[in-house]
């Protein structure tokens, strides 16, 4: 019995003997069938080679486990040789050395190199214009009455604090609140 489930145990079929899941197959005889990948006679002798002196090695060509940096830098020179090798045999066209470059516009057709260069041009031309200032969610007319207010406030702070006498702005503000 479990202490948190609160619902009632599986019934145990007598032909499975576990709970809820089907009987297993065993399928080994499928693996025969299968074709295992062609190894290079050269790789062949390499990995004989390294299990004879009991080092296992990774994907990489790295020895796996614990190594010392001695022999981590040697591999590594040894396998950055070996690669170069490789490359150095290779075709240069299959490497794409000495190959044209393929110039493209923004829907992916190849264009001439003049044509590259026209639109750059015109990139460079909208890069060194100096940007719009854009103001989003305000209309001119609130930017407007912003403005106006900013200046009446400063209008009004050059006055003194005490007023003696009604100036015709204040007179005509005051005028305007009345109606």
């Amino acid at each position: 019995d479990r202490d948190g489930d609160q619902s009632p145990p599986r019934k145990m079929k007598k032909e499975e003997g576990t709970m809820g899941s089907p009987a297993r197959h065993n399928r080994g005889d499928r693996d025969e069938d299968i074709p295992l990948p062609r190894v290079k006679e050269e790789e062949k002798a390499e990995v004989k080679k390294d299990r004879e002196a009991g080092k296992k090695k990774m994907s990489s060509g790295h020895s796996a486990g614990l190594v010392d940096a001695a022999t981590l830098r040697r591999e590594q020179e040894e396998l950055k040789r070996k690669r170069e090798e490789d490359l150095e045999g290779m075709d240069p066209d299959k490497l794409g050395r000495n190959a044209d470059v393929i110039y493209r516009d923004k829907q992916g057709r190849k264009i001439t190199q003049e044509e590259w260069q026209k639109q750059n041009e015109k990139k460079r031309k909208r890069e060194k214009s100096p940007p719009q200032k854009l103001e989003w969610g305000r209309g001119l007319v609130q930017n407007k009455k912003d403005e106006d207010k900013a200046a009446e406030e400063a209008r009004i702070a050059a006055q003194p604090l005490a007023r003696y006498d009604i100036d015709d702005a204040l007179d005509m503000d005051l005028k305007q609140r009345g109606r």
